[in-house]
Formats: structure tokens, sequence, C-alpha cells
């Protein structure tokens, strides 16, 4: 009776661990949508250099949720998500603004998808 009490003990510490990640997870990712879309948001207001400053704090952004996602999702949507990250920023530092957008519009497709990617659903688990 107590190796059972034991067991499901761990298993509901377990499954309150993955909820938690998965609450975290999600909440970064809407907080790097915000943040993708001030970016977009000043550069429609033809302001370069605040869309240039929104970037630089975007950038601080993930880099520092970038430790947690790593550890709860595939690191290799972590890279593809990054490698877009830094291809926008180097399209900015050029001036090459359409492209910018574009990828802008990638990160935040990526950024949305990434929640859903590690949803507790059956769709996922089988």
């Amino acid at each position: 009776m107590k190796s059972i009490v034991i067991a499901i003990l761990c298993l509901a510490i377990i499954i309150c661990g993955a909820g938690f990640c998965y609450y975290l997870l999600q909440e970064r990712s809407h907080d790097m949508i915000l943040a993708v879309e001030r970016v977009e948001q000043s550069l429609q207001d033809g302001s370069t250099q605040q869309a240039r400053e929104e970037m630089e704090q975007m950038l601080r952004q993930f880099e520092s949720y970038e430790h947690f996602i790593t550890m709860v999702m595939n690191h290799e949507e972590v890279d593809q998500i990054k490698n877009y990250v830094e291809r926008a920023n180097g399209f900015m530092k050029v001036g090459r603004y359409d492209e910018f957008q574009v990828e802008l519009a990638v990160i935040k497709m990526q950024l949305d998808h990434m929640h859903e990617v590690e949803m507790l659903n059956w769709r996922n688990i089988f």
C-alpha cells in the first residue's frame, strides 16, 4: 500500500511539474510575441531608431528566456527560432526592412507554434 501511495505522489508531482513548465513556456512565448509586435509597430510608425532599440530589447529578452526554453523544448526548435532572430537582426542592421519584416512574421509564427508543440494533448502523445 505504501509503494502505491509513493507512486501516485510521484506521478502527481510529475504532472504538476509538466503543467507548470507548459504554463511558463506559454507565458514566455507570449512575451516574445509582444516584443516582436512592438518592433513591427515601431517600424510601421517609421521610426527605425525605435525599431532598433526594440529589437535590441527583444534580443536580450530572448537570451534571458533561452535557457529555460531549451530545457523544456526540443533544442532544434529553439535553435531555429534563434537563427530567425539573428537573421532579422542582420537585416535590421543593414537596412533591408522588407526582409526584416518577413523574418519578424516568421518569428511570430514560430513563437506562436512553440507552445502548441509541447502541449499535453493526444496528438502530441501518440
